[in-house]
């Protein structure tokens, strides 16, 4: 009887230590980033849909745009007029011509300042461009519509990628975890299957505790190519054995 007693406590403590290698905690898209307007303006191109799939770099918006290239034409005709100028000026140098040395500095400097003008309106013309930072899905374009007018800093379009995830859990600071960089987890989390096992690689360890709760952060990465776990969902992480 005795024995049984012992033998059924030790499995219950075994069974609570099992219980407590496991940590509670958030997945989150490896990109998951809301896109904005450095300036203000009004829609002129709306250049995708919701649930699109987009790459790094490609257009999703545009403000209207027309003072801003007429700017980038004038300029560039600038810069072609002064640059003829300093050739010639140049030609007539080298030929032993009445040019100083001072002039043919000042028509250089003419040039050089136009090409830098020019550089400045192509860079507020792209300004009116709203590209995706990275790869992933359109989720959500924030109901605007052309001819509408947006704020600068203003979410526009919302692209999330969770072809990787990130695993987060907070553990107790004093607690002894094993968690380290390049470690192998074992996660379980909700899916649009129901709960599904993935595994996963330690990537971050936080090297200081937060100062008022005395948690650190840890966080996995794991591949979600058919993308049915979804950034927020709730599942719980623990350490595979050492193999």
């Amino acid at each position: 009887m005795i024995t049984r007693i012992l033998l059924s406590a030790a499995l219950l403590a075994a069974s609570a230590r099992a219980q407590q290698d496991w940590h509670e905690g958030l997945c989150k898209s490896s990109v998951d980033a809301s896109l904005s307007f450095p300036v203000a303006g009004v829609l002129s191109k709306v250049l995708v849909k919701e649930g699109d799939i987009v790459k790094s770099g490609q257009a999703l918006m545009e403000l209207e745009s027309d003072t801003e290239a007429l700017e980038v034409e004038r300029q560039s005709l600038a810069v072609d007029a002064s640059r003829k100028d300093y050739e010639r000026t140049k030609n007539a140098f080298a030929r032993g011509g009445s040019i100083t040395q001072e002039e043919l500095d000042q028509k250089e400097a003419v040039w050089r300042i136009a090409l830098v003008e020019k550089q400045q309106a192509e860079a507020q013309l792209k300004r009116r461009r709203l590209l995706a930072s990275a790869d992933g899905i359109v989720q959500d374009l924030f109901d605007l519509d052309r001819g509408e007018a947006v704020a600068p800093n203003t979410p526009a379009v919302r692209v999330v990628n969770t072809t990787f995830c990130h695993f987060t859990i907070y553990v107790d600071g004093n607690e002894k975890t094993g968690y380290a960089a390049g470690r192998e987890v074992e996660i379980i989390v909700n899916s649009d299957d129901g709960e599904k096992t993935v595994s996963g690689t330690i990537d971050f360890t936080a090297p200081a505790l937060d100062a008022g709760s005395g948690l650190q952060e840890i966080r996995a990465v794991f591949t979600n190519p058919d993308g049915k776990i979804k950034g927020g969902a709730k599942g719980k992480m623990k350490l595979k054995a050492k193999s």
